[in-house]
């Protein structure tokens, strides 16, 4: 019996004022700003032409809202799942880096492997639990489709942590910027990473052709 593949094309959400002041988001519910709706657009006329069976991301508006725009081409109804949320930061929400930085906790915080939650927030771990649990039941719900879901960066690099057999306690290596597909395949008991922080459908033009020009460099 031939295997059939599922696809889970994941997209952080497109760029919020928080996103762009460099502040910690978690779950407080912040929306996508102009860029970000732009963002969203784009991605949006990338993923077109695609087939998807299904549509879902978090309950915060940042990514319900991409959803949408991405899932309108497609005549898909977005499902919501708070499972999807980003970490829950707790006091960390709504700080920069360095104002973070002056909490008394912040340095066992920071160098902590196993990811100790902050103050009236989530651990890494149980981040991963509650994002693997969740992506189980969206599998079972859909094998052999296409599936989207819109969620945040740190569920995403969670999810590819999985995928890549990266420890459940160690931050991920990766960056995932906003708008980013990222794709994983499944087949049966093989998992892959097909994709990883693909932004193409949103870099300027003129970066694109000086990536170019220093690849034709470079070979």
């Amino acid at each position: 019996m031939q295997k059939k593949q599922t696809l889970l094309f994941f997209v952080r959400h497109g760029e919020t004022e928080w996103n762009q002041k460099h502040r910690y988001q978690g779950q407080t519910d912040v929306p996508l700003n102009a860029k970000g709706r732009r963002q969203s657009r784009s991605t949006a006329r990338r993923l077109a032409k695609l087939t998807f069976h299904a549509a879902y991301s978090s309950d915060l508006k940042r990514a319900s809202q991409c959803a949408e725009i991405i899932a309108a081409p497609h005549k898909l109804q977005v499902k919501k799942l708070p499972a999807l949320r980003e970490r829950d930061f707790g006091e960390l929400e709504g700080l920069t880096r360095a104002q973070a930085q002056r909490r008394s906790w912040w340095q066992s915080f920071e160098k902590s492997d196993a990811g100790m939650a902050p103050p009236a927030g989530e651990s890494r771990y149980h981040l991963h639990r509650r994002v693997l649990k969740c992506m189980d039941q969206i599998i079972a719900s859909h094998h052999g489709q296409n599936v989207l879901i819109v969620t945040h960066g740190g569920p995403i690099a969670r999810m590819i942590s999985a995928v890549l057999g990266m420890p459940t306690t160690r931050r991920a290596a990766m960056r995932l910027d906003n708008c980013s597909i990222n794709l994983i395949s499944i087949e049966g008991e093989q998992r892959r990473v097909l994709l990883l922080n693909d932004t193409a459908h949103i870099f300027p033009k003129a970066v694109i052709g000086t990536l170019a020009a220093a690849e034709d460099k470079a070979t």
